[in-house]
This record gives structure tokens, sequence and C-alpha cells, in this order.
């Protein structure tokens, strides 16, 4: 019996299969854990590339040889039965489930995704229920697992705790969440500057040339609350930056083209771009929840960021700063604060206004006595590395 979904359909079944001990067996398929679970459970290993390669060869080749063709994964687009029983567990899944699947589709065939840079997007987004009670973090893990319950994403590495630390989602039902986006307009994947669109998607993922994407970018603003860049290049992202011989007559002007052309962004993911300095008008982008930059080259951020009043998460793990704006902690949003430290937090010259309040996760920094006092009136902090 194959693909079972739920376990009331399995209750109903069993009951027309009673046990008279004459050795016979029901086997059932599933992709819901919970389902699994009510009986003798065996789940399958995930074959390696070489097996993988095997079996596929077995089911297609009905001679020794096999064709030279490869078959592209492009093909699961079209309306084929693949496609089709693939997309059963996307459509069985809520609306606010289906927003988080359709979202691995902004990154990389293959790239194993820190789950704390996966679901704190969520969240920057509203993807995530918050039921008042519990850390919104909880909610969106709960959102994780049941994904991962459902099969639709694998755990690449675990925490001590056993938690998950990485995850990856198989390239078949990638392909299947951007398919599906396209369709929504939920998310639109730039792998080569000449597939351009107008589609005002939701969420731009750029894993081509970042500069010709820029290039070939300047002529309409976009309504996107997302924007992640996942280009190879260390490319210099900087207002001050000059024409290089790499580049050409490329206009370098990248942060002017992001507060015009993604005013409204929500979270903005810098990838490996080698962002110099951040502007001081940073602030008019007032809609900004989530923000990462990897850049070793960055040394400052300017006091403006402290404006930024919808700010939750500031992950500047990578980067080398010596010190943080004094503003810092006044932002009230911030929940999330990242860095490769030890960087040195600024004397709080306001003793009477609550100190970071909703701060969760604070890492890395240098503490002096004033600052210690500071950090453990926060009622919700859950991490800090010092």
């Amino acid at each position: 019996m194959d693909n079972i979904w739920t376990t009331e359909v399995w209750n109903e079944l069993k009951d027309g299969f009673p046990d008279n001990s004459n050795g016979s067996r029901i086997l059932i398929t599933s992709r819901i854990k919970g389902v699994a679970s009510e009986s003798t459970t065996h789940f399958p290993p995930i074959l390696d590339e070489d097996e993988s390669w095997e079996l596929f060869r077995k089911k297609v080749c009905v001679t020794e040889e096999f064709p030279p063709q490869r078959c592209a994964n492009s093909y699961l687009c079209r309306r084929t039965r693949c496609k089709d029983i693939l997309s059963l567990s996307y459509t069985h899944l809520s609306q606010h489930l289906k927003s988080c699947f359709l979202y691995f589709g902004v990154y990389p065939e293959e790239f194993e995704i820190p789950v704390r840079q996966l679901i704190r997007p969520w969240i920057a987004e509203g993807f995530i229920e918050h039921t008042g009670s519990r850390y919104i973090e909880d909610d969106a893990k709960d959102y994780f697992d049941e994904l991962y319950n459902q099969s639709l994403i694998q755990v690449a590495s675990s925490r001590t705790d056993g938690g998950a630390k990485t995850c990856r989602i198989h390239a078949l039902l990638q392909h299947i969440s951007i398919c599906e986006s396209k369709e929504e307009k939920f998310l639109e994947v730039f792998r080569h500057v000449n597939l351009l669109s107008e589609n005002k998607s939701r969420r731009i993922s750029v894993q081509c040339s970042t500069p010709r994407y820029i290039a070939s970018n300047l002529s309409h603003a976009t309504c996107a609350r997302s924007l992640l860049f996942f280009g190879h290049e260390k490319l210099s992202f900087d207002s001050s930056y000059r024409k290089k011989q790499t580049y050409g007559d490329l206009d370098p002007n990248h942060w002017k083209w992001v507060h015009e052309k993604f005013c409204l962004v929500r979270v903005l993911h810098f990838g490996q771009l080698n962002i110099y300095s951040i502007p001081s008008n940073i602030e008019e982008l007032i809609c900004l929840r989530y923000l990462r930059i990897k850049s070793d080259v960055l040394k400052v951020i300017p006091a403006s960021i402290c404006n930024l009043k919808h700010l939750e998460t500031l992950d500047l793990k990578g980067t080398f700063l010596n010190c943080l704006p004094t503003g810092i902690w006044e932002v009230s949003s911030l929940r999330n604060l990242y860095m490769s430290g030890p960087v040195s937090l600024p004397d709080h010259f306001y003793p009477d206004v609550k100190a970071l309040w909703k701060l969760q996760v604070l890492s890395t920094v240098s503490l002096n006595p004033q600052n210690v006092s500071l950090i453990v009136q926060s009622e919700l902090l859950r991490k800090l590395g010092i």
C-alpha cells in the first residue's frame, strides 16, 4: 500500500485486515515519519552517488550499454508523472509550511544550509505563526522538524545536543520548489544573467556573476522582500570602489542600487561579497529585519544602523570589527547579534533605558563589568559567546 499520508487513513484500513497469526504481512510506504512510527519501521538508507547511478542505469537501460545522453533536471518542471508524484508532498503542506519549503529554492544546488541562517529569514519574512507563549525561534524549529518528518529535507550535520546544525534539500525536490515558486511569483533564481525576467518575484537569489547581474537589472525597481547573493567571486561592494579591469566599465555604486531597487527589502544576505563599508543611509531600508554580511575587510559599521527599527538579526560572522556603535544598546527589536569577535561592546550612557531587552543571542564579545551588568538584565538571552 503505497503513499499513506495520515495515521487516520491507516487506522481505518487496518481494521479490515485482522491479525489471525498466519504469517501474512502488509507493507505500507509513507513519506511521513509519524505515520511510519505506528508500526514496525524500516528507513531505507540514502544511496551514495555510485549506488544511485547504478540503480538508475538498471531501471532505464534494457541493454548493457548506457546511452551517452543524460537527463536534465529541468525535465521535472514539465508535467511528468515524476513531477506530479513529488508535488504531492508539497500540495499536502499547510500554507505556512509551503512558504518555508519554497524558500529552499534560494540556495544553490547541494548547498549545505546552516539551520540558523534558514529559520531566521523565515521569521523575518513572516512565515512563522507565533504562538505568543514561546520563543518564535522554537516555533520556527517546529516548522523545520515538520519538513524533516515529511522527508522533504535532510539533516547534514548535528549539534552536540543532537539538534540539526546544517541541512540540505535533494536536487529533485529543490527543482520542484523553484518550479512552484515561478508559478506563484514567490522566487526567482538567476544562474545566468541572460535569463532576466519582469516576473516581479518577492525573492531574488543571485547565483551568477554579481556585477553583471547588477548591470543588467538597473531598469526597474522591485517589490522583492529578500535579496540573496551566492556568487563565488570576491567582488568589492562599496560606493567608493572604482573600476577594475576584471569588470570593465561597470558602475560600482552598488549600495545605491540596493537602496533604489530594493527599498522594501526585509532580508539582505551578501554571501561572499567583499563589503568595505556600509553607507550611513542604510537606515532608509526601513523594512530591513535580517542583515548577513561576511566580509573580512569590513572594519566599522555606521551609527545609523542603530536606527533600523525592525532589525531582528545582525549577522556579521566572518567580519572583524573592532567595536560596535554606542546606539546598538537601543535597537529594541534586535534578537540575534553574531560577530567573529572578540568585539568590544560600547559603554552604555543611559542606565535608565533597558538595553537590548529582546536579545537572545550575543556572540562573540569581550566584556567589562558594566557590560556584564547590562547583559544579565536580559531575560531572554539564550546564548552568550565571550
